[in-house]
């Protein structure tokens, strides 16, 4: 586990914040050939202080000030995509806001400025960091199947990984926790991690040994954690309890949920109406049949409904196959118009129409077909609760995990979600789905 030190999120907020406004300035200095306009130059400095606070809270939304452990690829995209985000908003508010004198070039021109200048200040943070942090060292408590899953997922940030075998038979763990024990005095320790598998009771007695040690635990959830997520004290008389609640919206939170997507989906829709009708042409001239594809999936509560989508299959795809998951790269059923839209996410553009209907919301666990629905809750029963909120366009599996996630895995990001979800949650999915959509590995 990387704990970042108070000081060097300090430094990182008030050097992004600082690094955005010199960005800006050059870019004035540049647009007006360092002799700007004194309006141009008052307003500035009016919206400096707007700038540097819209840049850290942006960076904010994709985890750069937190303790999550990025590779080198998503920490990357995420500064680009932050910066896309920070500099489209900003030529946005400065052409609604007609009283500030502020050429939308200058952000063309910071734009093209801020990329290379803020990968390279976060890439000295990252080395400045890094120089005095101890070779990462985990622990890991897991099956032979979990080392060869996440061990290599692992060494990039944890170079030392020790692997502690738990036995299934109970008369053989004495002896894991004798070797856990051994390693849990190595020098320069970073955390224990305990695989999701592992059952409750030694969990207990993994987690009280290392937090004896005080060494940090890290915890592959299972569904029964996921339960618990946000479970609230409570006392009956002199007997303490833990308050699960269910999993659902309450009417404010549904309210802001569905102002949010009115909010972003109707401009969004109009502003691509263009960009549709050219993918509705480029469909008709690759193939025969219809442009858009109707297909029934199953929405919050089960209700059911149908998700609109550009074609990117041919006529008939699953007449000899029935309903099958789409193979990916290799599925001889995908068009050459459809590959591509696959590739830049375009197929999905109609489901606009879903969430202005109020079928659909822009965030939220991805809408399933009713036979695979059926064919997951009977394998894992917990499949049910991720009805209980509105599907997306968008969700936490799609910006974290990856498209060959198994329905598991998937599920347990959907199940965060649902136990997690606020304004602010959907607000950095929205922004980490723009990440997702840059990085190859995406999800969606």
């Amino acid at each position: 586990m990387i704990h970042r030190s108070s000081a060097w999120k300090a430094l990182a907020v008030l050097g992004d914040g600082a690094l955005t406004v010199g960005v800006f300035l050059c870019a004035y200095l540049v647009r007006f050939l360092a002799n700007p306009p004194l309006p141009n130059s008052v307003d500035f400095w009016r919206i400096a202080p707007w700038i540097a606070l819209t840049t850290i809270i942006v960076f904010s939304a994709y985890g750069l000030y937190d303790d999550s452990v990025y590779s080198l690829s998503e920490y990357r995209w995420s500064i680009i995509s932050a910066a896309i985000v920070i500099h489209f908003a900003g030529a946005a508010i400065s052409f609604m806001v007609r009283s500030f004198a502020v050429p939308r070039t200058v952000f063309v021109i910071a734009f093209i400025l801020f990329i290379p200048v803020a990968l390279a200040w976060r890439r000295f943070c990252r080395w400045a960091e890094d120089r005095n942090r101890p070779v990462g060292k985990l622990i890991m408590v897991g099956t032979a199947d979990g080392f060869a899953h996440l061990v290599p997922v692992l060494r990039p940030t944890f170079p030392v990984v020790f692997e502690v075998l738990w036995p299934h038979e109970s008369g053989q763990r004495e002896e894991a926790l004798l070797e856990l024990t051994t390693l849990l005095q190595s020098p320069g320790l970073q955390a224990v991690l305990i695989e999701a598998g592992i059952p409750h009771e030694d969990k207990r007695r993994i987690i009280s040994l290392a937090v004896s040690c005080d060494t940090p635990v890290l915890v592959g959830p299972d569904f029964f954690d996921l339960t618990m997520l946000n479970a609230s004290p409570f006392k009956i008389r002199e007997v303490p309890f833990l308050g699960v609640r269910p999993i659902r919206l309450d009417p404010v939170r549904a309210l802001s949920k569905r102002t949010l997507d009115l909010s972003i989906a109707v401009p969004a829709l109009l502003f691509s109406l263009p960009v549709m009708a050219l993918i509705a042409l480029a469909i008709k001239l690759d193939s025969s049949g219809p442009v858009l594809y109707r297909q029934e999936r199953v929405g919050q509560n089960h209700r059911r409904f149908h998700v609109l989508k550009f074609r990117t299959m041919v006529v008939n795809a699953e007449m000899v196959t029935g309903p099958v998951l789409s193979s990916g790269k290799c599925d001889l059923r995908v068009t050459r118009v459809g590959r591509i839209m696959r590739q830049i996410r375009m197929d999905e553009l109609p489901q606009l129409f879903n969430i202005v209907k109020g079928e659909m919301s822009l965030v939220g666990p991805r809408p399933e077909r009713p036979f695979f629905v059926e064919q997951f809750e009977r394998q894992i029963p917990e499949y049910c609760y991720r009805h209980k909120v509105p599907v997306g366009l968008t969700g936490l599996a799609q910006v974290l995990g990856r498209y060959s996630s198994s329905p598991k895995e998937k599920l347990q990001y959907d199940l965060l979600y649902a136990r997690n979800t606020s304004m602010w949650v959907d607000i950095r999915i929205l922004f980490l789905t723009v990440r997702a959509l840059l990085m190859k590995e995406s999800s969606m």
